[in-house]
């Protein structure tokens, strides 16, 4: 992580990255946290499964080409959520759980690994209707 000297970094904790920098000078003597009682919407929670999985490849427990079959699909479960089309959205998500099986079953994901997204894709599954 870069260390910036006289900022702070606002983190959207759905999706684990920074949002703004703010600067706050060369001695602050406070900070203030808030919480925003916002329920996160679908997208918020596939953007949130999106972020899981970078972390899996940038700490190197998942490659890139293996990841990019995940990530596309839950891009198109987000493009489908944004038009409206909660059916499309519970058939890209079907396949996504399905290739997170067919990933911890040929050992390209453990279950430890797996798990997590096959359970947060159903809490999206189950909140949108499927």
């Amino acid at each position: 992580m870069t260390d910036y000297l006289g900022t702070v970094s606002v983190i959207d904790t759905a999706t684990r990255t920074v949002v703004a920098t703010v600067p706050v000078g060369s001695t602050p003597f406070g900070i203030a946290m808030a919480r925003l009682n916002r329920v996160p919407t679908p997208q918020d929670q596939v953007q949130s499964i999106i972020a899981q999985i970078n972390a899996l490849v940038s700490g190197g427990a998942l490659a890139p080409n293996k990841a990019n079959p995940l990530l596309t699909k839950l891009d198109q479960v987000v493009k489908k959520l944004d038009a409206a089309q909660t059916s499309a959205a519970c058939g890209q998500l079907g396949a996504f759980i399905n290739q997170l099986n067919a990933d911890i079953g040929n050992g390209t994901l453990t279950h430890a690994q797996g798990q997590p997204l096959i359970d947060a894709a159903n809490a999206i599954r189950a909140s949108i209707g499927c």
